[in-house]
């Protein structure tokens, strides 16, 4: 509908939201092509915190595809895009991904520092809403 409509900012908010049911589908890498989709247009349209979110969310998609460098690369980008458009919620979200792709690749310590990092500025991550607090490690 917004695509028809050329409404295209409202058609990417959609395809995230879309992206971020396919990880929980199991359909990862598909995840990822539409989370990349939807940053080309946040950067066309000049909207940095939709830009983070969906940083955040190509972080996630990659993340369960197991390819942690394309994830942290992700997630750094969105930290650096949060903090400059001061949205600590989205900030705290790329700290606990980067710390989250640290877990799993067995540095326990770097992993321990961002999640530091995520809740001194942002600590009520709700794991039922924001799937990198839910996949934290206890």
């Amino acid at each position: 509908f917004y695509e028809q409509a050329g409404n295209d900012r409202n058609a990417a908010i959609t395809n995230r939201g879309i992206a971020l049911v396919l990880v929980a589908l199991g359909e990862a890498a598909e995840a990822a092509e539409l989370a990349a989709g939807t940053l080309a247009v946040f950067d066309a349209l000049d909207l940095d915190l939709d830009a983070a979110m969906a940083l955040n969310c190509l972080g996630w998609a990659r993340f369960h595809t197991g390819e942690h460098d394309l994830a942290a690369a992700a997630y750094r980008e969105a930290a650096a895009r949060a903090e400059a458009c001061d949205s600590e919620h989205e900030a705290a979200r790329a700290y606990t991904g980067l710390g989250n792709v640290a877990a799993a690749r067995g540095a326990r310590e770097e992993a321990a520092a961002f999640w530091a990092q995520a809740e001194e500025i942002h600590p009520d991550l709700d794991p039922v809403v924001v799937g990198e607090a839910r996949a934290r490690p206890a």
